[in-house]
């Protein structure tokens, strides 16, 4: 039996994309869900979330993105004032790796504040760390991370899904992640982009079972919704990937070739 922890991406960012991820969450037919508490959408998704997890037998892990990027606005005071139209793109966050202690702060604080958005709604700490555009995976939100647990002793979530592990240099930040006491997930793969359903379920038969076990899958579902097909060129491959995975096909699949969400 092969175990996969199938997460579905980018809940709060559109009324169409969180609607498909409560049905998925009600049939079963995903192992967590990531959170953007960064998004205006939040406040008013999260109980709808809330009072779904129950039915699910709390199984359900729920975690959250960090968005410090585009077209997210900062939920704390600095950020808002260091960033007032809003976060820059996501490569200008790639590009402060030789960062100040301040804009490590700055970072670091923008963070704890979405943690407080999130728990301030869904009444408890997320269960991991997720990242918008991966941009937990960069050295400046990396130091940012530490610099919540070491200076401002912040509690943090038991693990952060790697996007790219594997590397030399991701191992040493996963180390030092270990040393802080939060655990890096061992394996991590989106699903490909260009995948209509035909494809999707051809994905699932063969490439999953070549998977390492416990690898957490990631997928951005989607019902149609205007928001989405504004800000994501790719949404009609979410829109694919929903109905595959509310079709007869995906069970089979996964029945078929042993797959276990957990």
């Amino acid at each position: 039996m092969k175990r996969i922890k199938l997460i579905a991406q980018n809940y709060g960012e559109a009324f169409g994309a969180d609607r498909a991820i409560r049905d998925l969450i009600a049939r079963k037919m995903v192992s967590g869900v990531s959170v953007m508490a960064a998004s205006e959408l939040w406040p008013r998704e999260a109980m709808p979330l809330v009072d779904l997890l129950p039915k699910a037998g709390g199984r359900i892990e729920v975690g959250m993105m960090i968005c410090l990027s585009k077209p997210f606005k900062p939920v704390s005071h600095a950020a808002r004032e260091k960033f007032p139209e809003g976060f820059p793109s996501v490569a200008a966050i790639r590009m402060r790796n030789r960062m100040s202690r301040g804009f490590r702060r700055l970072l670091a604080a923008e963070i704890a504040a979405q943690l407080d958005q999130f728990e301030r709604h869904f009444f408890r700490p997320p269960d991991f760390l997720d990242g918008w555009q991966d941009v937990h995976e960069t050295t400046a939100v990396r130091q940012a991370l530490m610099h919540m647990i070491e200076r401002m002793e912040r509690p943090m979530p038991s693990w952060i899904r790697a996007a790219r592990p594997g590397k030399l240099l991701d191992r040493w930040r996963q180390a030092r992640l270990g040393k802080l006491g939060i655990r890096t997930s061992p394996d991590t793969m989106s699903i490909p982009a260009g995948l209509d359903e035909e494809k999707l379920s051809k994905f699932f038969f063969s490439a999953v079972e070549r998977l390492p076990d416990e690898t957490v899958l990631t997928v951005r579902p989607s019902e149609y919704d205007e928001r989405v097909r504004r800000n994501d060129r790719r949404y009609k491959e979410r829109e694919w990937a929903y109905r595959f995975m509310t079709s007869p096909d995906f069970e089979r699949v996964l029945n078929r070739k042993e797959i276990y969400l957990f």
